[in-house]
């Protein structure tokens, strides 16, 4: 459905679910993943830093029933 992308270990792009990528999101996005830079990444602080400033919604997963908003 999708076509490759350039980066390994990433499965999606980033519009999936958006379509349109706003300059606040993709800021925003780098932003919460170079908090992440020469650590473990946490998911977790990833997903808290996105929702906490409106970057994107919960998205309570099904599967888990967490808040999921970020995981690839």
């Amino acid at each position: 459905m999708y076509p490759n992308i350039p980066y390994d270990g990433l499965s999606w792009p980033i519009t999936q679910h958006s379509g349109i990528v706003s300059e606040f999101v993709i800021r925003e996005l780098l932003f919460a993943c170079m908090e992440q830079h020469n650590k473990t990444v946490n998911p977790g602080q990833i997903n808290d830093y996105l929702i906490s400033h409106h970057v994107v919604t919960d998205n309570v997963r099904a599967d888990s029933n967490k808040v999921d908003a970020w995981r690839d």
